[in-house]
């Protein structure tokens, strides 16, 4: 190899390494924090990247449905939940929907806005991101993320569900969602970058769901977290099991069914809210689309299924993966009646 080859490679090599630093978690979580303080002064949703419209309604939770139902009305949601997923007691399901909407606790992007706040300030919650930081940095260590909480929050397994849901209740890039909440800026950037290392962990030794759950490989814990959140939260405020369990269950399933027609052909979101309005609750199956991300909103909707069951508090034995995929790409609507009809 002649000397100017060497250099060459090094120079190469050298460019390569500093890329993929100025690209790794730090620097992503970094980037992350800056957008959302972009964000908070009212700024760019994103200063680092053109914002793409249609990508970020996909793919937040404030967004999304805040976008739906200024397009279609709340009282879409709440017929949608009551008529198109069969409710047994339409007029639980549609209260339980607009109780939903004050439960989300829009601000900003963010949903759970006080607990955002709250947890920000809370040195327990700064010591449980350190530890799963510290457990997903390490290549030799495993991570289960609901025990890990539960021990956090002295067992109490409401209060790891609450931190969960408000922590992760968004993964990608951009101002996610809660950091724009977030004033401290050790705690934002510790946030951020538990939020990056979830997204690329080696999910074969991090455990992120409690129990038993079935589902194949998903990081995408916001789909089980928040409705399950949701689920207790109506619980709570004393609506019955079956409307607590379908107005968040609803909400995931068309969060996906709407984030399906944006990947489709005929995207677009007027068409959307019109397919999710008038349009029938039509085979999987039957979506033009490629089958890859059909097979991932189907495992995200199992995910928000076995959520809200989790936070309404039935002791309905869940349906399996098996059932609910095929459920879905056959007949979506007597699955959900029938997952509805047996909550007690």
């Amino acid at each position: 190899m002649r000397p100017t080859q060497g250099l060459v490679i090094f120079v190469l090599l050298s460019s390569c390494l500093l890329a993929q630093e100025e690209s790794g978690p730090d620097e992503r979580a970094r980037r992350m924090v800056r957008a959302a303080r972009e964000f908070a002064k009212g700024g760019d949703l994103d200063p680092l990247d053109p914002p793409d419209l249609e990508n970020f309604l996909a793919n937040r939770w404030a967004s999304i449905v805040t976008s739906i139902a200024g397009a279609v009305g709340e009282r879409a949601w709440q017929e949608i939940a009551a008529a198109r997923y069969g409710a047994p007691d339409p007029g639980e399901a549609r209260r339980a929907v607009a109780r939903m909407f004050e439960k989300f606790e829009f601000e900003g992007i963010a949903v759970f806005a006080s607990d955002v706040r709250r947890f920000a300030g809370d040195p327990s919650v700064r010591e449980f991101l350190a530890d799963v930081v510290g457990r997903l940095r390490d290549p030799a260590a495993e991570l289960d993320l609901w025990a890990l909480a539960l021990e956090r929050r002295g067992g109490d397994e409401r209060e790891a569900l609450r931190l969960l849901a408000v922590v992760f209740q968004d993964l990608e890039g951009g101002p996610a969602s809660a950091l724009h909440l977030v004033e401290d800026p050790v705690v934002a950037e510790s946030w951020a970058l538990a939020l990056v290392l979830v997204e690329e962990a080696d999910l074969s030794r991090v455990r992120l769901y409690p129990g038993d759950l079935d589902v194949p490989d998903d990081r995408w814990l916001y789909h089980y977290y928040v409705p399950a959140e949701l689920a207790a939260r109506l619980g709570e405020d004393g609506f019955e099991t079956t409307a607590a369990f379908l107005a968040p269950f609803v909400m995931n399933t068309e969060y996906e069914r709407y984030g399906i027609e944006l990947q489709g052909p005929d995207a677009g979101l007027l068409r959307t809210a019109r397919v999710l309005w008038d349009g029938p609750s039509q085979p999987f199956d039957e979506i033009d689309l490629e089958e890859v991300f059909r097979a991932e909103a189907i495992r995200d909707i199992y995910l928000g299924y076995r959520g809200a069951l989790r936070g309404s508090g039935s002791r309905v034995p869940p349906a399996s993966f098996a059932e609910v995929d095929h459920g879905l790409r056959r007949d979506p609507r007597e699955l959900v009646r029938r997952l509805a009809g047996h909550m007690e």
